[in-house]
């Protein structure tokens, strides 16, 4: 794809007809995706959508975790737990995405090729916008650590060796990577929701 020039690749859960828009993919096509909307730690494993590969193994797909944890108010309204994003986007311990991001590897013999967290946050950083997530876990040591990152992030020292420990490292690829999910899915959601 870098070789090509293309850098960019959109999908679509709903909706996408590449006969009117040809460069937005149906999701589903190409990619799994984990249960949704938990409102427990335990953060499954198991194909959830497209419906028609339930109880299967995935193969020649892309595999995407869902990994944040609601709080569920009346109504059968949900909230995303800010209260647990610590915990929820933590590199280890139950409920963690670590945690989930190595069940799951050892379920179908790879790590996934993207996580969808809540509660990360925006701020300026030297004179640019960055997303960050110091306060609540830490999903860039993750993303470092299933990529294969080792790195010393240069504001505290700390070292991510991919030999399978996590530290603080966050990195442009790993930001770059969670911001581009965050925002397809993010469209993709109001697309199917019809705004």
């Amino acid at each position: 794809m870098i070789d090509s020039g293309s850098r960019v690749v959109i999908f679509l859960d709903a909706g996408a007809d590449q006969d009117i828009v040809d460069f937005i993919l149906p999701e589903f096509t190409f990619m799994w995706e984990t249960p949704f909307d938990q409102t427990n730690q335990s953060f499954p494993c198991n194909v959830d959508r497209p419906p028609y590969l339930q109880g299967q193994f995935p193969q020649g797909r892309l595999a995407v975790i869902n990994h944040f944890l609601d709080i569920e108010l009346p109504g059968d309204t949900l909230i995303p737990d800010e209260g647990e994003a610590s915990v929820t986007n933590g590199v280890q311990g139950f409920g963690s995405l670590g945690l989930q991001a190595q069940q799951c590897a050892a379920i179908y013999g790879r790590y996934p090729n993207f996580f969808l967290v809540d509660c990360t946050s925006l701020r300026i950083f030297e004179g640019a916008l960055v997303m960050v997530d110091y306060d609540e876990g830490n999903v860039f040591a993750v993303a470092n650590f299933l990529n294969g990152v080792n790195q010393t992030n240069g504001t505290n020292g700390t070292t991510l060796h991919s030999g399978g420990s996590f530290a603080e490292a966050p990195t442009m690829f790993s930001l770059l990577k969670l911001l581009l999910v965050s925002f397809v899915l993010s469209m993709a959601w109001l697309a199917w929701d019809g705004w």
